[in-house]
């Protein structure tokens, strides 16, 4: 028995010796361990005696675990490069842990060559010997209860969902309810904001400051200037007197201030104001710098005048109204 054991010895060492074993090695961090500790192995490979693109990389996770190793992390294949970028080693690590005392062996791993048969390896690393040793219990001292699992800090984040889930349960309640109590009211779900309006007057001196400010007639926009103003009045007179004067010429509104008898300091600045107007819109005449002045100044005073006009003519109706209905 001893003899064959002998001579296997010698032909696993001639044919580990022939098959290229300084081409690989394999370690381990440490040969001795504790049940549960971490430890790793480190398998490299000489690249620059072999051809790698016709290696076969072996699976060591695989051997590891057919030999009761628990696998704890896997690394990648790393490659390393000399200064004319030739690869010069490729490296692996995997970590692993034990958890029964003993001793272990860490088969010899083999490299194989593409195309060649799964069991003709071409080259061997050698066995390793690991030992894992238990923990030491002193039997002497009193036992002690088992320690339960430590709780931690709640964090906000874990809180957070939770927090956003009851505030949209409450917005839901809350929409849920005043639509109810709309609807069971007989009023609209959502309030239309009301919008204050200008009384035509003051809509209309608004306007007119704009035009004002914007400066065209220095700017040589004769034109868009008398445009702009004529468009105002016209409104003006639309909204406070329903004169029809948007589609009306400029005689034909004269006509009509005429026969509900506006006052003629109106009849005559409303006169000049359309009369520079078409000037500028119809004959391409450009009216002078003070005719462009007196003209916006003369709009001001046309929608003043107008208004004071239309609360007199309201109040002289009132009155005939009053003393009509005390006659009868």
């Amino acid at each position: 028995m001893r003899k064959k054991t002998i001579i296997f010895f010698i032909i696993n060492f001639l044919f580990i010796s022939f098959s290229g074993i300084y081409a690989q090695t394999v370690s381990l961090d440490t040969n001795r361990m504790r049940i549960g500790e971490h430890n790793a192995l480190h398998f490299s490979l000489d690249a620059s005696k072999w051809n790698v693109q016709n290696i076969v990389w072996p699976s060591l996770n695989e051997i590891l675990t057919e030999h009761k190793f628990e696998i704890i992390e896997i690394g990648n294949q790393d490659t390393v490069f000399d200064e004319k970028n030739n690869i010069l080693a490729l490296n692996q690590k995997i970590v692993f842990s034990v958890f029964d005392s003993g001793r272990y062996v860490i088969p010899s791993i083999g490299i194989a060559e593409m195309g060649a048969d799964s069991n003709d390896f071409v080259a061997f690393t050698e066995s390793m010997m690991l030992e894992v040793l238990t923990i030491p219990v002193d039997t002497t001292l009193a036992f002690k209860d088992i320690k339960g699992p430590m709780r931690e800090p709640i964090r906000f984040s874990e809180v957070l969902p939770y927090i956003l889930m009851v505030l949209l349960f409450f917005a839901i309640i809350g929409f849920a309810f005043y639509f109810y109590n709309r609807y069971k009211k007989q009023k609209p779900l959502f309030r239309m904001m009301e919008r204050e309006t200008l009384k035509p007057h003051d809509w209309a001196l608004s306007e007119l400051t704009k035009i004002k400010n914007k400066k065209l007639s220095q700017q040589g926009r004769v034109k868009d200037f008398y445009v702009e103003i004529t468009d105002v009045l016209r409104r003006y007179w639309e909204e406070e007197f329903q004169l029809g004067a948007l589609e009306m010429t400029s005689s034909e509104i004269l006509s009509k201030l005429r026969s509900e008898k506006f006052d003629s300091e109106i009849i005559e600045s409303v006169s000049f104001v359309l009369s520079n107007a078409d000037l500028a819109k119809f004959a391409k005449s450009t009216p002078s710098d003070a005719d462009n002045e007196k003209c916006m100044e003369f709009s001001f005073s046309i929608v003043r005048n107008s208004h004071d006009f239309m609360l007199r003519l309201q109040e002289m109706n009132k009155q005939q109204n009053e003393e009509g209905g005390a006659t009868k």
